[in-house]
């Protein structure tokens, strides 16, 4: 982990470093290997196996909501952000930004979303559709953390 922090009492969020490895289906790699990395890093952050949910990313705006366990380790549904009331959640990214949001209800209960944002999607308003996905699962008190990404100087 490059970074793991507490956002709330018992919310946390963690960036990986390329250490972690690629942890993408779509990119080619030996799918046995991404799902042996997938639930490495399941493990390493005290995850019980097959919790942690991932999506097939695709540089839009759609907000998939998804319950723990919704999906398998080699699935997940085709959006660019995930909002959940009981689910871990994981974004990836190469020169994207990943952006981790954590909120709560009136009761207390948390709203956690995650959202790949990549130029595409920001234009199309994949934050601000996450947010509004936020409200809408009852969410207030909305906090935002950017995790890391590339900047202009990287090219």
């Amino acid at each position: 982990m490059r970074w793991h922090r507490e956002l709330s009492p018992g919310i946390w969020a963690a960036f990986t470093s390329t250490n972690t490895g690629n942890l993408a289906f779509h990119v080619g790699d030996d799918p046995h290997a991404v799902a042996a990395r997938r639930a490495a890093l399941t493990s390493s952050l005290g995850l019980a196996a097959g919790t942690l949910q991932f999506m097939s990313q695709v540089h839009g705006n759609h907000v998939a909501h998804v319950g723990a366990g919704e999906y398998p380790v080699n699935g997940g549904p085709t959006a660019d952000a995930m909002v959940s009331l009981d689910a871990p959640l994981a974004v990836m990214v190469a020169d994207c930004v990943p952006v981790v949001l954590c909120g709560a209800t009136a009761a207390g209960a948390p709203v956690l979303a995650v959202a790949h944002a990549g130029r595409p999607g920001v234009a199309a308003g994949v934050v601000r559709k996450t947010v509004d996905a936020m409200r809408s699962a009852g969410a207030v008190g909305i906090q935002a953390w950017l995790g890391p990404s590339v900047c202009g100087n990287c090219y």
